[in-house]
């Protein structure tokens, strides 16, 4: 998964940040992370399907947050139902 290619001094467990999201999230709603860092909310929201915005002041984490999201879109969802 995204969080082992990440040389963030501190990133979050992103089942730890899922686990977040489904007990606070709504359906409808936007999670904000001010603080997005090395994008592990991003990440689990991407994977429950949950929309976000996530913020990010250094340029090199952001980089790095755009890079390793853009490679996690490549790969195949495996568990897509065939059609």
């Amino acid at each position: 998964m995204a969080q082992d290619d990440t040389n963030h001094p501190t990133p979050k467990p992103i089942d730890l940040m899922a686990q977040l999201v489904r007990r606070f999230h709504k359906p409808g709603d936007v999670v904000f992370d001010p603080f997005s860092g090395s994008a592990s909310t991003a990440f689990a929201c991407r994977n429950l399907g949950v929309d976000f915005i996530a913020v990010e002041i250094s340029p090199d984490w952001h980089a790095d947050s755009v890079r390793r999201m853009a490679e996690y879109d490549k790969q195949p969802n495996l568990f897509a139902e065939a059609t």
